[in-house]
């Protein structure tokens, strides 16, 4: 990169470019592309990999605007998450001695330490709280993602109706930031456990 001669090109991708000396932005270009649409994605997984309108759905909106972690979302256990995220809501919302209950339910993500599988999570649960709100909110159903578990959504949104949704989404958004800038996770996860509960048990 410092002296290449005149027949030489270096293509360089990154999703982050912060984290790129600055010795090296001053010698570049800078070319910027927008995520991939998710119509564009699910249609694509649809057509490539023969997945259902409503499986190709999930994985696009799980993508971050690229095919290439779409696919790779392949190999992990979505269904296994998505039961997760019902199964934590339901608990650090209830009464009583729920901190054991939680860290108990987050174990296997703490101890794995796998930042890709955690934020994995942290946006299925983003996905499921904005189907709630948006259930809490409209008695359309077309935008709701997590459409095989619909009586489940309605049931929190209509309960949790006067929740601070929007606190909540700030809160996983910023969680998601952490862990993928190497926080740590339990403590990241638990804390953003407590604040779900503040904001949404209102």
């Amino acid at each position: 990169l410092e002296e290449p001669n005149s027949s030489t090109l270096f293509i360089l991708t990154t999703s982050q470019p912060d984290f790129l000396p600055k010795t090296i932005l001053s010698r570049t270009q800078v070319i910027h592309f927008e995520p991939i649409q998710q119509h564009s994605i699910q249609q694509y997984l649809v057509q490539r990999y023969q997945l259902e309108e409503k499986e190709a759905l999930l994985f696009s909106k799980i993508s971050d605007g690229s095919i290439t972690k779409a696919t790779s979302l392949f190999s992990e256990d979505i269904q296994q998450y998505r039961d997760l995220v019902v199964e934590l809501l339901r608990t650090i919302l209830r009464g009583g001695a729920y901190r054991n209950k939680t860290r108990g339910l987050l174990a296997e993500l703490i101890e794995a330490k796998n930042k890709k599988q955690c934020i994995t999570f942290l946006q299925l649960l983003l996905l499921w709280l904005r189907d709630a709100f948006t259930a809490s909110v409209t008695n359309q159903t077309e935008t709701i993602t997590n459409i095989d578990q619909l009586e489940t959504i309605q049931r929190f949104g209509t309960h949790y109706k006067a929740a601070n949704f929007s606190e909540a989404f700030r809160a996983i958004e910023l969680a998601k930031r952490q862990i993928d800038g190497n926080g740590n996770i339990q403590l990241v996860l638990l804390t953003l456990c407590l604040q779900l509960r503040t904001y949404l048990k209102v």
